[in-house]
């Protein structure tokens, strides 16, 4: 069996990952990233070990290194978007199958990324980098309501809708607080040596996402998403269901604009999850992850609307199998949905409400709960993690939509004292 490097993977949950390893007769190493969950329960992870990629990224390398001689390990890969340009340092190191470490800084620097897309062509908002400018020297160059978020951040945590003096100098400070601390591992030049806050012109079209997968630098498209059309204040993610027509014209203009895209950062092979907003006929692109999406979600998402094994062609291709046009082939088989659960409020959570009830619905597939009972769910703009998610495959899009709808009245968090 071919042993294959997994970093610092949180989610100990979602079983897309070693379900597929095991598929495919590949033992997984976990390095696991300190003070996180362990994965040992799968049976697929063979060997367990720790690693503090935040605060000693050099230390990690030359650990994993170790490991990737000692054990004859023939590939390495993550889903964790802040371990990327560690994972491609270590693979280059290893001469393992990678992208560049260029291009995985690239994909996590949100600064660096808007301006390879302004150079090549690309739509996207208008943006600026964050120094001691003023609300009115902002508004002047990207309209009165923009968005401001850390260029290391992920999820939704620290995006915030700013539409007033007001509000600027409210979220500015908690932005550099969140930068400052949750994100300083960024300034270490192994996870991309930089730091700060941009603003970006606020898009207020209904929001998409783009799966694809590369090979030898051609992106092929697997999968298109409707993320719904959140206005602010803050950004908390809640739908997502997979498009059951490619060849319509807003289809296809969202996939040149992602093709376009991730050829721009410099990403090679695997998989990438590209957000754009859709306006006027026109999609932009907001950003592209080197990295299947949502701890595995993005594998669900493709595997069941179009059967193929995501993440098993990530780890083929990451042990150095060929994946070829055949390996890509695909017909749109569901209009597939991960109804991610609001988190609706902070507090203390206890539970969620209505679990009962969806797991009955005929169109459930899987209700996953992420938070533990006694967690400690920070206000916005912070971001603690998603309460659960609920998957679901569905005949076609109108029906996901319906399905999504169902949830939207029927399951919600409940905290401590509610």
């Amino acid at each position: 069996m071919k042993k294959i490097a997994l970093i610092a993977n949180r989610n100990n949950i979602l079983p897309f990952i070693f379900e597929s390893a095991e598929r495919h007769g590949l033992e997984l190493f976990h390095f696991k990233n300190k003070n996180e969950a362990s994965l040992s329960h799968f049976l697929s992870v063979v060997k367990e070990i720790d690693i503090d990629f935040f605060n000693d990224p050099t230390e990690t390398i030359n650990t994993i290194a170790s490991y990737v001689k000692k054990y004859h390990l023939e590939g390495i890969f993550t889903l964790r978007e802040e371990a990327i340009p560690l994972v491609c340092e270590v693979a280059k190191q290893c001469s393992l199958p990678t992208n560049t470490t260029k291009a995985a800084i690239n994909c996590r620097n949100k600064l660096s990324m808007r301006e390879l897309f302004l150079e090549h062509g690309l739509n996207v908002p208008k943006f600026l980098d964050i120094n001691t400018q003023s609300y009115q020297q902002i508004s002047q160059q990207l309209g009165s309501h923009f968005i401001i978020k850390p260029k290391g951040g992920l999820a939704s945590s620290g995006v915030c809708l700013i539409d007033s003096e007001e509000s600027f100098n409210n979220h500015l400070n908690t932005l550099k607080e969140i930068s400052d601390s949750d994100f300083s591992f960024t300034k270490d030049k192994v996870n991309g040596g930089f730091a700060g806050i941009i603003a970006e012109e606020f898009i207020e079209g209904e929001e998409y996402v783009v799966e694809s997968f590369s090979v030898d630098s051609k992106v092929y498209p697997l999968s298109i998403g409707y993320k719904g059309c959140a206005q602010g204040p803050f950004f908390e993610e809640s739908v997502y269901i997979s498009l059951d027509d490619h060849n319509s014209d807003k289809a296809r203009e969202l996939i040149e604009q992602t093709q376009h895209a991730v050829k721009a950062l410099g990403i090679t092979m695997g998989p990438s999850h590209t957000e754009l907003r859709f306006k006027d006929d026109k999609a932009y692109v907001l950003e592209v992850g080197a990295r299947i999406g949502g701890s595995g979600v993005s594998h669900f998402i493709v595997e069941k609307s179009t059967g193929l094994d995501f993440l098993g062609l990530q780890m083929r291709q990451s042990v150095g199998e060929k994946i070829s046009e055949q390996d890509l082939d695909f017909a749109i088989k569901k209009s597939v949905s991960n109804y991610i659960i609001p988190i609706g409020g902070h507090g203390i959570y206890s539970h969620l409400s209505g679990v009962d009830l969806v797991e009955s619905h005929a169109d459930t597939f899987k209700v996953f709960e992420l938070l533990k009972k006694g967690d400690v769910v920070e206000p916005y703009p912070k971001f603690t993690g998603f309460p659960g998610f609920i998957f679901s495959a569905h005949d076609n899009y109108e029906t996901a939509l319906s399905y999504q709808n169902f949830l939207r009245k029927n399951i919600s968090t409940v905290f401590e004292g509610q």
